[in-house]
């Protein structure tokens, strides 16, 4: 596969998928919105991440106020009722979390137009 025309080996599309759905993934919220939404929150000071996932997630965007980190699984966001997943994934944009597309921008996928999160069966090429 080529990207911007340059060669593109299957490790790396591996660890792309990885950095774009990795397993665990933090979701900020303020204390109020962890409480309404019943998540387990721990502090954002003291956060640590990769490289990797600090540039997937835009990390230096996400407002000075929603200082709360959800650690969640993709199966731990498919387990919330849908409300709950609207929310979460609203908080998120609204909060400047990067890798929340909006569905409708990747017709190819065939994905609802909503908000989604990668995941590492979703390919575009």
């Amino acid at each position: 596969m080529n990207v911007l025309n340059i060669p593109v080996d299957a490790a790396l599309l591996a660890a792309w998928r990885g950095w774009l759905a990795p397993a665990r993934q933090p979701f900020y919220l303020t204390a109020a919105e962890a409480e309404a939404l019943g998540l387990d929150t721990v502090p954002r000071a003291g956060l640590t991440l990769t490289p990797e996932e600090r540039d997937t997630i835009t990390e230096w965007n996400i407002a000075p106020g929603a200082d709360r980190v959800a650690w969640l699984t993709l199966a731990d966001v498919d387990a919330l009722p849908p409300a709950s997943r609207r929310a979460l994934l609203r908080a998120q944009v609204r909060h400047g979390r990067g890798n929340v597309p909006l569905g409708r921008a990747f017709p190819e996928l065939g994905l609802p137009p909503g908000r989604f999160l990668w995941r590492p069966e979703t390919d575009s090429g």
